[in-house]
């Protein structure tokens, strides 16, 4: 079942000089995908008016068979954004505070968020630094924070722009490890990444970008030797080895 679908989005900060120009595809419900593209293609724009921080020109996005193209709250309700820079997204003392932070802002019951927190912080492996200081926590971990902060707020998609920017190998595999799980319950998941080398084993679905255009769509076995072509790092190994797991 399509959980989005992103049908001829055109964006544009001034008039005559288009970002995205006519952006098609669709995300599958429970699947990772990988949208790459060198910088300055589009990508960031793409997840933020994807998201509804901004609003595309012409075109139309549907979540679930719905339309939400005017419905900018819906975008923001239904798809949970987590930005490259971790520490950006961190407003709370604690780890508890932080992830409650948006339960907070809606209003939710109490029950409703004591039951969120824990079902989300056993998920990601934070029960145990739930009155730590965020700031302790390791680049991995504050990766994790990040999502759970989202998480909460139970989006149907989740969006990550570079989710392995400074981490170490450590971190890279709690964060690829934490993605698998929350495609197996049913999460659909859109990562940009410039280290596609990191999660292209672990996607199900590879989109590229050109110049505000999407140039390749599909499988990321089969789209291997256009990567490349594209000046995506992508290693010499057999697809299988890949894995980071």
């Amino acid at each position: 079942m399509a959980t989005l679908e992103v049908s001829h989005i055109s964006y544009a900060f001034t008039k005559g000089h288009p970002v995205l120009r006519d952006v098609s595809f669709t995300l599958e419900e429970g699947t990772i995908t990988l949208l790459a593209g060198a910088n300055g293609t589009g990508k960031s724009v793409l997840l933020k008016t994807i998201k509804g921080l901004y609003q595309p020109k012409q075109g139309t996005i549907t979540i679930a068979g719905n339309d939400c193209t005017k419905d900018r709250k819906k975008r923001l309700a239904e798809i949970g954004l987590v930005f490259q820079d971790a520490g950006t997204q961190i407003v709370g003392h604690t780890v508890e505070r932080d992830i409650r932070f948006g339960m907070d802002n809606i209003g939710l019951a109490k029950a409703v968020q004591d039951q969120r927190l824990k079902d989300v912080t056993t998920l990601l492996h934070l029960e145990e630094r739930l009155k730590d200081d965020p700031r302790t926590l390791s680049g991995g971990q504050l990766r994790r924070l990040t999502i759970a902060g989202v998480l909460v707020m139970q989006p149907r998609i989740l969006i990550m722009d570079e989710p392995f920017s400074g981490l170490d190998w450590p971190g890279v595999r709690q964060v690829l490890s934490t993605l698998r799980d929350l495609r197996d319950q049913g999460t659909t998941i859109l990562i940009v990444s410039h280290e596609a080398e990191k999660v292209l084993a672990e996607t199900d679905h590879v989109l590229l970008m050109e110049e505000g255009t999407m140039v390749a769509d599909g499988k990321p076995q089969v789209l291997l030797a256009t990567l490349k072509q594209h000046d995506i790092h992508i290693p010499d190994i057999p697809f299988e080895a890949m894995t980071w797991l």
